[in-house]
């Protein structure tokens, strides 16, 4: 692919992100079956609820300026936190659940925070592109609805549970 405009880049982006949502959504899902903290397993759901969400608003942008998501395109970044996710947070073997989700958090903090970081680059280069009608679209990507949470209400939840999985006298810390 060529990319000779700025609007390239824009469709480029948005379709990289589509594909790297859709492919690290497994390993998201493992992880949310893995957790073993009530309110983190309540934060996974809303975190994948806020990820279908974000693949709805994908879609509804690249239709809007009719592009097809490209499937030979391939997110290889976030395609990879979501299978490392999986791979070290749910397929090791943990002497103590809490170490486990300790672990979730620390991977699902990754897989979190690229896509946040795309939605902001999006927003503002819609903006200098003058799509009024898709910073609206990505802009309502931070309006949680029903299933979702916010992404600062989950980086806060995910830095609360931290520190209480991580304070416990009783986690083993050192041999």
């Amino acid at each position: 692919m060529k990319i000779d405009t700025l609007k390239d880049a824009y469709l480029f982006g948005i379709q990289d992100m589509n594909n790297g949502c859709h492919k690290s959504m497994d390993g998201m899902k493992a992880m949310q079956a893995a957790a073993t903290h009530p309110d983190l397993k309540m934060m996974m759901e809303g975190a994948l609820g806020s990820m279908q969400y974000a693949l709805e608003i994908f879609d509804t942008i690249l239709t809007r300026h009719g592009v097809t998501p490209d499937e030979a395109h391939q997110n290889k970044a976030l395609t990879a936190l979501g299978v490392e996710g999986k791979e070290q947070a749910v397929d090791v073997d943990y002497a103590d659940a809490r170490l486990r989700d300790a672990m979730i958090i620390a991977k699902v903090r990754n897989v979190a925070y690229y896509p946040h970081s795309g939605f902001q680059a999006f927003v503002a280069q819609a903006k200098a592109l003058g799509f009024d009608d898709d910073v609206e679209t990505l802009r309502s990507g931070g309006a949680p609805e029903d299933g979702q949470i916010s992404n600062e209400d989950a980086f806060a939840m995910m830095a609360r549970l931290e520190e209480e999985l991580l304070s416990a006298e009783d986690l083993p810390k050192v041999a």
